[in-house]
């Protein structure tokens, strides 16, 4: 892990989940990927159904996966774990006998103040992933910056007052200074209507602790003036 990173010939994003990534690997030579999330016990990989070795980055302890030579496309995901099944499944056989003592004791109102609010959870929930996916498939850019910095992709978003542009880098070599990205919203004339520009990652992820391998998405809200 700790010779010159071999960055892969090609790094394409095909779905970005909150805790589920899919992406395609194209390298000449063994490589690895770094997704831009705190490795815990859970963190897993595969390619088909041949799981790789996910293992926390030496400095930061990000999600580090390894891949072979070759094309691949490779799925990383945070699954469970023993503890967490058994903690989960206390928690079912808690909640039944709960519902069961107040149905023994005839406590309707009991019942319903345990069960609206878990039925109105749900349907909040079930709503809002309907409404607004929390899983986008970004644009693929492939723009590489003096072979320090590539531009994976890019998501955007447009709201009414402001729009959302969420750009994917990928770390290729340390970097000395703290880079800004400057994003820049364009009329159909070329001209700028709007921009934002700063940190990448909210200032929360100055360039100079990106780790040779990472990705990190870099979101952007520009206001849309009237």
């Amino acid at each position: 892990w700790a010779e010159k990173y071999r960055k892969p010939e090609r790094v394409e994003l095909k779905l970005i989940c909150p805790l589920k990534i899919t992406l395609t690997v194209n390298s000449s030579r063994d490589t690895y990927i770094r997704w831009h999330q705190f490795w815990f016990p859970g963190w897993q990989a595969a390619i088909g159904k041949v799981p790789l070795e996910v293992t926390p980055s030496p400095v930061l302890g990000l999600v580090t996966v390894k891949v072979p030579a070759g094309e691949h496309t490779v799925k990383i995901w945070f699954g469970d774990t023993l503890p967490r099944k058994v903690g989960k499944a206390l928690a079912l056989v808690g909640a039944l006998l709960t519902l069961i003592l107040l149905w023994q004791i005839k406590s309707r109102r009991g019942l319903l103040v345990l069960l609206l609010p878990m039925a109105l959870w749900f349907a909040l929930w079930g709503w809002h992933n309907l409404r607004d996916s929390t899983c986008v498939r970004p644009v693929n850019v492939e723009a590489e910056f003096e072979g320090k910095v590539a531009l994976l992709g890019l998501n955007f978003k447009r709201g009414d007052e402001a729009a959302e542009a969420t750009l994917y880098w990928m770390a290729l070599e340390p970097l000395e200074e703290n880079l800004t990205a400057f994003v820049h919203l364009l009329g159909p004339g070329g001209e700028r209507i709007s921009q934002h520009d700063g940190p990448p990652g909210e200032s929360f992820s100055p360039t100079t602790r990106w780790e040779p391998g990472e990705i990190i998405p870099d979101r952007h809200i520009i206001p849309i003036p009237s």
